[in-house]
């Protein structure tokens, strides 16, 4: 019987212990993103968004350390030996290109609905699907995808992977113009994650360079 109280009192413990934790996450949390947004820059909204080059690391301690990162593009059709694996690639990246009779289409989903239109003189983000600020199409060395109760939507964000070759080709500063169902439901995880968009026209095979980018990196915001 003292054996079967001291394992019910020992479960009781950790639950209490485990319950203390999440809400010390919680506070923590917000701690941080209050912080951070009190320091947000915000850009001017629409196109005239240009790529910035920012080589040069911020200064002073980070806002976030070991973020989770990874990378999402728009693919073309022509890289897929069949129309299947290419809306494969869609259903996860979110949008792709195709060609029907000259002319480029858009193939896109947003979680829950198909949209298939034509790319030119489209009124959709310039014909590219982009849940972006200030109807933004997402840019290569420019956008990244983020849960805005982890970092406000439209904030620059400087990102840090690191010193190796590949690294110093993407280390910069990044604007939050775009963000996705992953990020979300991570930052509510306890879990700080980025997505970064490098480009148009990728076939996502593993030997693309990108994939040699860690996928941890450092964030300061505001501070491009």
């Amino acid at each position: 019987m003292k054996g079967q109280m001291s394992s019910v009192t020992a479960i009781i413990l950790v639950v209490i212990m485990l319950l203390a934790f999440l809400g010390a996450w919680t506070v923590i949390g917000k701690g941080i993103r209050e912080d951070v947004k009190n320091r947000v820059y915000k850009w001017g909204e629409g196109e005239g968004i240009d790529v910035i080059d920012g080589t040069k690391k911020p200064v002073g301690e980070s806002d976030f350390k070991d973020v989770l990162t990874t990378h999402y593009f728009i693919s073309h059709r022509k890289f897929f030996n069949s129309y299947n694996s290419f809306r494969s690639t869609v259903y996860v990246e979110g949008a792709g290109i195709y060609e029907k009779e000259g002319e480029e289409y858009v193939l896109s989903f947003d979680g829950e609905n198909w949209g298939d239109y034509k790319r030119k003189g489209s009124k959709k983000e310039n014909g590219l699907l982009a849940y972006s600020c200030g109807g933004t199409t997402p840019t290569e060395h420019r956008t990244i995808a983020v849960a805005p109760k982890m970092i406000e939507k439209c904030s620059k964000v400087y990102v840090y992977f690191g010193d190796c070759e590949e690294c110093k080709k993407w280390n910069g500063c990044y604007v939050a113009e775009d963000t996705g169902g992953k990020m979300r439901s991570d930052w509510e995880k306890g879990i700080a994650h980025i997505d970064l968009f490098v480009g148009i026209g990728r076939d996502g095979k593993e030997n693309d360079p990108v994939y040699e980018l860690p996928r941890k990196s450092e964030l300061w915001v505001g501070k491009c």
